[in-house]
């Protein structure tokens, strides 16, 4: 189960394009509606404030587990049979053509280590225009 855990956010077809909505779908996760995602959107994957990045997460609890971004906002996704989808307005703001922004989702696994949580990888995005 870890594993799959491990690889659980992909991004299909959809593209971060300004104006638009960004479609992200976290998949293989355990098939029951209370192991909710906890999804995060982030600016930096160097540092949390002055904490360097990733942070290994097995003391608190989350064996083999590591947050891989400062989170910004975040997002409580349901789990439908496994798989939980978010979907991201992208304003159509300029400033943001070029934007890099980082995802990592954290899922409730009580079976899974002492913390009850298991961490996704993180993915790298960037804004732009078509």
């Amino acid at each position: 189960m870890g594993q799959t855990l491990q690889k659980h956010a992909r991004f299909g077809a959809s593209r971060p394009v300004l104006g638009s909505t960004f479609q992200v779908r976290f998949a293989s996760l355990p098939p029951s509606p209370l192991s909710r995602v906890f999804a995060a959107l982030g600016f930096s994957d160097q540092t949390w404030g002055s904490v360097p990045l990733p942070i290994n997460l097995t003391a608190i609890g989350f064996s083999s587990c590591s947050l891989w971004i400062e989170p910004g906002a975040t997002e409580l996704l349901s789990n439908a049979a496994g798989v939980a989808d978010w979907n991201i307005a992208i304003p159509a703001a300029p400033s943001l053509d070029g934007q890099t922004f980082f995802l990592q989702g954290l899922v409730l696994a009580p079976d899974f280590n002492p913390g009850g949580a298991v961490m996704s990888a993180s993915r790298r995005c960037r804004g732009g225009v078509l």
